[in-house]
Order: structure tokens, then sequence, then C-alpha cells
């Protein structure tokens, strides 16, 4: 009977042994780790709030800077489109360079009525044509809200001559260097001799 009572307190003694707290021998253990991890976190919070101020403005130099090349890149791809352009147009005006004398002969920058009565005059000598009356008008100037930009005025002329020198000057008077447009003609003979009359109202071009 007392055998028993005696392994009754055997075991009993054992089992207080298994559920014994070791954290009394050791009072400052869970502190200290409580203390290091939170001195760990306090360490990361203020390396990344450091990390954040440092990195800011270099973040904000790299967007500028970005947006700077991408302003640079847009300037650099008009003006490369712009001198295409401008290589595009002086090959077209090597090219029309032998044809521009022709064609400010055509349409010249300004009235040059005397010009134009030379030019006339000479057409007339060469069919034996004579001019007995040549009269210039008043220039007219297109308005802003015209929609052509070219100027004219109107001339008129009257001359002599038989039925076939009258036929090629008014021939080459049409396909003379100058653009000159025939608005009316009248043709008539002579009472006193063979010869007839012509009388031209025409419009002559240029552009200023």
């Amino acid at each position: 009977m007392n055998k028993i009572k005696q392994d009754t307190n055997t075991s009993k003694g054992t089992g207080l042994f298994k559920s014994f707290d070791y954290s009394k021998f050791f009072p400052n253990l869970e502190e200290e780790r409580t203390q290091k991890f939170t001195t760990i976190i306090l360490t990361v919070i203020t390396l990344s709030l450091f990390g954040i101020f440092a990195i800011n403005p270099t973040i904000s130099t790299i967007l500028k800077l970005r947006r700077e090349l991408d302003d640079n890149n847009f300037v650099d791809k008009k003006l490369q489109e712009k001198i295409n352009n401008l290589s595009s147009l002086q090959k077209k005006y090597i090219i029309l360079q032998n044809d521009l004398p022709i064609i400010f002969a055509a349409v010249p920058k300004g009235p040059e009525v005397p010009l134009l009565v030379a030019q006339i005059q000479a057409i007339a000598k060469n069919n034996n044509i004579a001019i007995e009356n040549f009269q210039s008008f008043e220039v007219e100037v297109p308005t802003k809200s015209a929609s052509r930009n070219y100027s004219s005025f109107s001339f008129a002329l009257s001359a002599g001559g038989t039925y076939n020198d009258l036929y090629r000057f008014l021939t080459q008077l049409s396909n003379m260097q100058r653009v000159v447009a025939v608005e009316l003609l009248s043709l008539s003979k002579k009472s006193i001799s063979n010869s007839m009359e012509l009388s031209i109202k025409g419009r002559a071009f240029f552009n200023p």
C-alpha cells in the first residue's frame, strides 16, 4: 500500500517536472527579443524614409529630363521634315530654273506697260502693220476678298494693213510670250484704199 502511494507521488513529481516554466530562469529573454525586433522595424522605417527623401529629387530630375528629351525629339522631327521639304523644293526649283525666265516674262511682277507696247509694235513691224493708236487703262488690283491673286489692265489699239498681214499680226499677238487676252475685235475696210483697219480691246495680266 505504501509502495503504491509512493509510486503515485513519484508520478505526480514527474508531471510537475514536465510542465515546469523555464522562463522564470530567463526573465529578460522575451523583453530583449521584443526590443531587438522593435529596433529592426524602426531601422527599416528610418532607412525607407531617408531613402524616399534622398531618391525623390533624383526621380524629379529624371522625369524633367525625360520631358525635355521628348520635346527635343519632337522639335528635331519637325526640323527634319522642314529640311526635307526645303530640299525637295530646291530640287524642283533647279529643274524649273531654266523655265523661270519664260514664266516671269509671261506673267511679270508689274504692269510693264511700256514693254508690252514695245512687244506689240515689234510684232506689227514684222507683219507690215502700222499701229495708229495705243491706249492703256487703269490697273485693276484684286481686293482681299477676291479669290484671284493676280492683277491686270486693259488696253486698246487700232492698226491698219492688208487682211493677210492683219491675220498674221493677230495670230502672233495671241501667241506672244506675255499673257494677253483679246476681249473685243473689229475689222473693217478702209474706204480710200484696199487696206483694212483693225481695232482690238485686250487685257494683259501680271502677278504683283
